[in-house]
């Protein structure tokens, strides 16, 4: 255990350089008479930390953290967390507010998020006292087609998801520090975003669409298609099955279907599987190739493509197209995918 701190330490050293684009305009700017604010965010732990910077204990009655979100076509201003009568902050406190799967009663549980976070999209949520009045915020990325829709890449380091931590009066990358000081920055925020997605995966016809939901043309050039899996040997391998040619240009509204040949997709209908779309030639600020769009069906457990699940028939489809949860329908690779009201296919991830 010692090792392995040192070792995430060492490397926090080591990373301790800006990478990305600095974010722009008023992101993470901390209001002078500021008392409490939020001092870290985590999509990959979900939580967040409030902070009391104040003289004195403060009520949280009524303070909210909302979230900016697309509901039904519509931007939607969500409430993801508020305080209860009686729960305050005390002063250089660090309130740490996560969610939990199925703890919906902020009466029973007060520091309970009501809705998960997300590190791989498009983010824009703030803190507001009872009046409404704005008292930090944190924005990642732009709001183009709807907040929370747009892929954006996940930095992360050794398998733990870097937070966004304010350091001084903006918002970086650190390690997490959920509960105290927040760590050294590693790297400055990255604002890009891509409008290209893995679209649906007809495991029978061993194909796999990508989409381009944006409105601007989008050069995938080099991109690979990767492949989690369990050789026959038992080891674990993450294979490249489809590398993107020199000048693969996809315009708004283009499917690009990639037929797989090795592995043939058909014989997975019924294991866990991991599919990623990533750009070998781009890095985060870990030193991380950037993958900016994956695909889970279960967990990885013993290893992927090892665990049987239920078998299926049809593709995996997002509804609707680029931004969806994922259905099971008839496939339709290379054009849209249908409209369905069923409920999202089960052991799916979608984070």
């Amino acid at each position: 255990m010692g090792n392995k701190i040192f070792i995430i330490f060492s490397l926090a050293a080591v990373l301790a350089v800006s990478c990305g684009k600095e974010p722009s305009g008023d992101n993470g700017k901390v209001p002078v008479n500021s008392k409490v604010i939020m001092t870290e965010i985590n999509g990959s732990e979900d939580f967040i930390e409030l902070y009391n910077s104040g003289s004195e204990a403060e009520s949280l009655e009524g303070f909210k953290i909302r979230r900016m979100r697309l509901k039904d076509g519509v931007a939607d201003a969500q409430t993801i967390w508020e305080g209860m009568p009686s729960f305050k902050i005390a002063v250089g406190e660090r309130l740490v507010l996560a969610y939990a799967e199925g703890k919906t009663d902020n009466l029973q549980y007060p520091r309970n998020l009501q809705n998960p976070l997300s590190s791989k999209k498009n983010m824009f949520l703030w803190l507001q006292d009872p009046a409404g009045n704005r008292l930090s915020e944190f924005r990642r990325g732009i709001e183009s087609i709807g907040w929370g829709e747009v892929r954006m890449h996940k930095a992360e380091i050794e398998d733990i998801g870097l937070s966004y931590s304010l350091s001084g009066s903006e918002w970086k990358y650190a390690l997490p520090s959920k509960g105290s000081e927040n760590a050294e920055a590693v790297g400055t925020i990255d604002q890009t975003m891509l409008y290209v997605s893995i679209n649906e995966i007809d495991l029978e016809g061993s194909k796999v669409e990508l989409y381009n939901y944006g409105d601007k043309d989008a050069d995938i050039s080099g991109f690979e298609l990767r492949w989690s899996r369990i050789r026959t040997d038992g080891t674990p391998d993450n294979q490249t099955i489809w590398t993107a040619p020199l000048n693969t240009v996809l315009s708004p509204g283009d499917f690009l279907t990639v037929s797989i040949s090795t592995p043939s997709l058909s014989a997975y209908q019924s294991r866990n599987i991991h599919l990623r779309l990533r750009n070998p030639n781009a890095f985060d600020c870990t030193g991380e190739k950037i993958v900016w769009d994956d695909f889970k069906r279960g967990v990885e457990g013993s290893g992927w493509t090892k665990e049987s699940l239920s078998a299926t028939s049809g593709s995996y489809a997002r509804v609707p197209d680029g931004t969806g949860n994922w259905y099971l329908q008839t496939a339709t690779v290379g054009s849209r995918n249908g409209v369905s009201t069923a409920t999202p296919v089960p052991d799916v991830k979608v984070d």
